[in-house]
């Protein structure tokens, strides 16, 4: 059976059994319409359909839209209200737009489990437990972590604005930590590679090695930020200004670069770079 109903929000959790929960709101924020349980991820969301099929919950469901139109803006009293501040703020504006994806999908999925919770509920220690739950229920150990990274900017945010007084993620420890020293290229790493590549794709790998840049930098790097001496440029994560200098490889590296657009490194087709396209490659 396939879920056939338009615009639900759903979210799953593992329950200390060791089951799965697959919850079916209204939309993001919304009231529970209905709720699956099961040993796998399917067999609950299967569950889940077999209720959301049932003559209650379409009634909840019909039920809620009727007030949908006429819905308030969530109070910052409770998570959801904070949530849609957050998201409608300059902080969030201001994002990245890749970080702002990354984001999202958590900022949804916090929203969606305790959107309904007063956000005092965070100031009591014992909250804890349930992000900790809500964490390690992430199949990855690595976006479980990120969860909590952006929960803990989502309270930053909400304590300077004075709507809370909570820290609910500093008592969890860093359960994912970032060792990046075993997919550090060798020269002879980048020797092999460049062996096999194409022009364009060779292009992009030096300009990487001779400066640094991350690929979302090196995409983007217009010749206009390059002089004779020196590259002057702002980078995007960070937001702020390198100058990397020219060295007798990086001039080189340059001079192999045909000037065929705005940006430096362009892909066979002689357009700019997507992050996809060069990952991609």
């Amino acid at each position: 059976m396939q879920l056939k109903v338009t615009g639900l929000r759903t979210a799953t959790k593992k329950l200390a059994n060791g089951r799965i929960a697959y919850y079916a709101y209204a939309w993001q924020g919304g009231p529970l319409i209905a709720k699956g349980e099961g040993g796998t991820r399917d067999t609950a969301r299967e569950n889940l359909e077999t209720q959301l099929a049932t003559p209650a919950a379409m009634s909840k469901l019909a039920a809620a839209r009727e007030t949908q139109l006429i819905r308030p803006t969530p109070s910052v009293a409770y998570i959801a209200g904070i949530v849609q501040a957050y998201l409608k703020s300059p902080e969030w504006a201001r994002l990245a737009p890749r970080t702002k994806g990354d984001w999202r999908k958590h900022v949804d999925a916090f929203d969606a489990e305790f959107g309904d919770w007063r956000t005092a509920l965070f100031e009591d220690p014992r909250s804890v437990q349930d992000l900790a739950e809500w964490r390690d229920a992430h199949p990855s150990l690595r976006q479980g972590q990120m969860r909590m990274e952006v929960v803990s900017r989502l309270f930053s945010w909400a304590r300077s604005r004075g709507m809370t007084t909570a820290r609910p993620t500093e008592p969890l420890e860093r359960i994912y930590k970032v060792d990046r020293s075993d997919i550090i290229w060798t020269d002879s790493e980048v020797e092999r590679i460049r062996a096999h590549s194409g022009d364009t794709l060779q292009w992009a790998i030096q300009l990487a090695v001779e400066t640094g840049l991350r690929q979302g930098d090196l995409i983007t790097l217009p010749w206009s930020a390059i002089s004779d001496v020196a590259i002057r440029y702002r980078t995007a994560k960070r937001r702020k200004d390198v100058v990397i200098p020219i060295t007798p490889a990086l001039r080189k590296a340059l001079a192999d670069i045909p000037k065929r657009s705005p940006v430096v490194l362009t892909s066979s087709t002689g357009r700019a770079w997507t992050g996809f396209g060069l990952r991609a490659s």
